[in-house]
């Protein structure tokens, strides 16, 4: 399997972790705001702002520790049943 590529963002590549959780925090904010406001455009653009912001994050981790992550997490919702079958990844 090939390991998502995180697209460059110059913005959370020169902040701290710190600050980068505070744009996740601002952007979770934001998109409570817009669900709140029941605007479906505007509830998905400020969906993929938080998805931007954590991925600021999870950029600043070795690719094999964030793919490890990803398919633990892939495997606990579909153990649930949230996305059917999938395989473990060793």
């Amino acid at each position: 399997m090939i390991a998502y590529r995180f697209p460059p963002n110059s913005q959370a590549a020169e902040c701290a972790l710190y600050e980068q959780m505070d744009k996740v925090y601002e952007e979770v904010a934001e998109l409570d705001e817009a669900t709140r406001a029941g605007d479906t455009a505007h509830v998905c653009r400020e969906a993929w702002d938080v998805v931007q912001a954590v991925e600021g994050i999870l950029r600043r981790c070795p690719d094999a520790i964030v793919e490890r992550a990803r398919a633990d997490v892939m495997l606990r919702c579909s153990r649930r049943g949230d996305y059917g079958e999938i395989e473990d990844i060793e």
